[in-house]
């Protein structure tokens, strides 16, 4: 494909130097896109982000992609506007931010030619800007969901209309993209069920991993002491008291010392969470941590015997999350208590790892007996090959090919 077609611009209203999920797939993507020989330029906000920050990603952007940000509101126009967006849900709390992105993209597109515009949600807001600009230039069009839209099962809307006007934006979404790309198969399959007519144009293309950015070394843990390490915040509908009340069923069926055990939460967690841990007596084992920079973050994956991932109570879950694509990027033994029906429990069973359900205490117990008791045995072997086959479908380099050729292939049939 002449290097002149393959240019991309990204929309984004999250990208570095904040720090989020959000923001550092973005990341992954434009990189990754960049290494297939993709022309690649952002659009982010210009925001205020409230401290989340994390400078040392911008120094990991190639050179050759440019980053532009929308002007800044004022701080009190924006809490306002974001208060309105968030209660009439139309879609979400940054649907301000649209007006501000759209004057953006308009002047990037005029002033260079770019044949492909690539909005990527949360927020959903950013599809919005795909649709107006899809109507008003010549460009293919693909939208990314992280998650559901209107099936998510944790957005509720509690007016009528609020879920017809999502209704609506989601059917104009999906009738005039070109390409929809979702990061797991049964999230394509919830849209799919409302709007079979998509399935020509619907690409999973899930969260990855940049394996240059893997930690090389790691420090060598007490023989004696089992280290278990959680990385980001523990919000919304997910819960550690599964987890907690589990690791004191543990300690006391163990009959040991608390210094062989130790748990380290690195991120936010609720006072609820943090009154749960002194309720049970944990002080001596769980160690509460500030959030890490993103390669720090990594780093104490590295470290650790095996990690611990936290889902929200279901019956079943249709989301793959970006931190267990970091965990399996790193190469460490998971713990996930997460719905035993869904996208994780199938990855972490594959890898070799233990699955709980979120709420089964007794669970817990019996995994982390199975957990320690395999670490101190196997401290020095290396990933098996399930794990590697498992770890290898989410490096960025595989998933930014099969992306680009999907890419060049819409490029191609518009010149039939």
């Amino acid at each position: 494909m002449a290097a002149h077609l393959k240019q991309i611009l990204i929309v984004s209203y999250y990208f570095p130097p904040v720090i989020n999920v959000e923001a550092i797939q973005v990341l992954h993507k434009a990189m990754g896109l960049s290494k297939q020989g993709w022309r690649v330029q952002v659009l982010a906000s210009g925001e205020d982000t409230r401290g989340k920050l994390d400078p040392s990603l911008c120094q990991l952007l190639d050179p050759d992609i440019t980053v532009h940000r929308t002007v800044s509101l004022s701080v009190p126009v924006r809490l306002v506007s974001e208060l309105i967006g968030k209660y009439l849900q139309y879609p979400d709390r940054h649907r301000w931010w649209v007006k501000k992105a759209l004057h953006h993209t308009d002047q990037i597109l005029k002033a260079d030619y770019c044949p492909f515009l690539y909005t990527h949600s949360t927020p959903l807001s950013a599809h919005l800007v795909g649709l107006r600009l899809k109507a008003q230039h010549r460009v293919k069009w693909v939208a990314h969901f992280s998650d559901p839209w209107t099936d998510n099962p944790y957005i509720t809307y509690p007016f009528t209309l609020q879920a017809t006007w999502n209704r609506r934006m989601e059917h104009a979404v999906m009738d005039r993209a070109d390409l929809i790309s979702v990061t797991s198969q049964p999230i394509a399959d919830l849209f799919l069920r409302r709007y079979p007519a998509a399935s020509d144009k619907m690409m999973v293309v899930p969260h990855c991993f940049s394996s240059s950015l893997v930690p090389s070394a790691t420090v060598q843990n007490d023989p004696q002491r089992v280290r278990i390490v959680h990385t980001g915040n523990i919000y919304a509908n997910r819960t550690p008291e599964g987890f907690f009340r589990g690791l004191r069923l543990f300690l006391d069926r163990a009959q040991s010392s608390t210094e062989k055990l130790s748990v380290d939460l690195f991120g936010r967690i609720t006072p609820e969470h943090a009154r749960w841990v002194r309720d049970l007596n944990l002080g001596a084992t769980v160690h509460i941590h500030p959030a890490l920079p993103y390669l720090g973050s990594l780093s104490q994956i590295r470290q650790a015997d095996f990690v611990l991932l936290i889902d929200a109570p279901a019956a079943e879950s249709v989301f793959l999350p970006a931190k267990l694509i970091d965990y399996l990027g790193v190469g460490a033994p998971i713990l996930a208590l997460t719905p035993e029906k869904g996208v994780t429990s199938a990855l972490v069973r594959e890898a070799g790892g233990w699955v709980v359900d979120p709420l089964d205490a007794d669970g817990v117990a019996r995994a982390l007996a199975s957990a320690v008791a395999s670490v101190k045995s196997r401290r020095t072997e290396m990933l098996s090959k399930a794990y590697q086959r498992v770890r290898e479908q989410f490096e960025c380099e595989r998933v930014m090919a099969a992306f680009s050729g999907r890419l060049e292939s819409l490029l191609s049939e518009a010149r039939v």
